[in-house]
């Protein structure tokens, strides 16, 4: 089993989709050995063009080597308008559409920028987006389809994963330092 932070047993469901993020958690931490580290519900805040801009990274995992793939995890439905690939969450009473992309590129670009602003180097960072509630259209929407898990392909997730992380061997010589960051 992979050492998960925090332990799951202790996180609180603070959203609905969090019950899938979980699954996918769970999933992995049977799937993987004690040498994989999965983190989740990671806060985040950057700065671009003296704005500061926040969010989370759903679940972040750690190989051997000290590579890493990031999941965004979307559970229900989703809605494609204009070609965008889009959840909608209700604040206040009302929907508000966001775009996944966006976030996926967004999460993606702040983690780079963070990290090598604390000096990691040569880091793989490979990026998926698991839709288990959702089948995904490649024709439909601007995301790479190889990089979606989506209804479809949910119950190969493990090997999909194991494949990304299969295709660095090279191994970074600040792992340690690495979990700790991400541990903050």
């Amino acid at each position: 089993m992979a050492k998960i932070h925090p332990d799951t047993h202790f996180s609180s469901l603070k959203r609905a989709g969090a019950y899938r993020e979980l699954e996918v958690i769970d999933t992995l931490d049977l799937a993987f050995s004690k040498d994989f580290d999965i983190f989740h519900n990671l806060d985040w805040s950057a700065m671009k063009a003296g704005n500061q801009a926040f969010g989370e990274l759903d679940v972040v995992m750690v190989s051997p080597q000290g590579h890493i793939v990031l999941l965004e995890v979307k559970a229900g439905p989703l809605i494609v308008e204009e070609g965008h690939l889009k959840k909608e969450y209700k604040k206040f009473g009302f929907g508000l559409l966001k775009d996944v992309g966006h976030q996926t590129k967004r999460q993606l670009t702040a983690t780079k920028n963070m990290l090598a602003e604390s000096g990691f180097e040569n880091l793989h960072i490979s990026q998926f987006l698991v839709l288990p509630d959702y089948k995904v259209d490649s024709a439909s929407i601007f995301y790479p389809k190889e990089r979606i898990i989506d209804a479809d392909n949910y119950g190969q997730m493990v090997t999909i994963i194991k494949n990304a992380f299969n295709h660095f061997s090279s191994a970074i010589h600040q792992r340690t330092e690495l979990i700790q960051f991400l541990s903050n």
